[in-house]
């Protein structure tokens, strides 16, 4: 699904990444564990599309990631919830942005994440975790083969990431979507994980 060959991005003169390699089969929940500034979060980039290498190749099932970003999702630290908005109408957003229309299953992914009854509520009406359950909602609702997550969970109190790294298993062993998962969590990547990718400092 994931290919990353010899992979280098450099800011100016500064190495982030630096002759990384693996590899990511489809349907595998990895974790990408590693200190803070060690080019996890630009990993995720590169592979979703967002950032171009210096030099190196990566591949998602078999398309350069510029071209292949439909095939992928993000869910970030912070949800990115449009406030005016309902916890549903949020959902629908991916959707509308991606295909240019919702297709009718933005309920069938609030009810996967446990938030039937909340659909109606607006951002501001919902705590921490219930936006980050409607963050995950929206990644999934628009099918992709990759979902990104980077540390979606860090900033919530260690009983509601407990629940929702629990609620990821449990997703991803339902829809079986690949998953690239970023912490700088030890627990949390064996929590997770099918396997750990570990990043160092260049």
């Amino acid at each position: 699904m994931i290919e990353v060959r010899d992979l280098v991005l450099r800011f100016d003169e500064r190495a982030v990444l630096d002759g990384l390699t693996f590899t990511v089969e489809p349907g595998e929940l990895v974790c990408v564990l590693g200190p803070s500034g060690c080019g996890k979060t630009t990993l995720l980039r590169v592979l979703g599309g967002l950032l171009r290498p210096t030099a190196g190749e990566v591949r998602i099932a078999g398309e350069p990631a510029e071209r292949a970003w439909r095939r992928c999702a993000f869910v970030f630290q912070a949800p990115r919830l449009v406030p005016w908005r309902t916890a549903l109408d949020n959902v629908r957003l991916g959707q509308e942005l991606r295909v240019g229309h919702a297709n009718g299953s933005a309920q069938r992914y609030l009810e996967m994440v446990g938030l039937a009854d909340l659909a109606a509520r607006y951002p501001a009406m919902l705590s921490g975790g219930e936006r980050q359950r409607v963050a995950l909602a929206r990644a999934l609702a628009v099918e992709p083969e990759v979902i990104l997550m980077d540390e979606p969970f860090s900033a919530l109190d260690a009983d509601t990431r407990a629940r929702l790294r629990d609620e990821v298993v449990r997703i991803w062993r339902a829809e079986r979507r690949t998953i690239v998962f970023v912490t700088h969590d030890a627990a949390e990547a064996d929590a997770l994980a099918t396997r750990r990718l570990v990043l160092t400092k260049p």
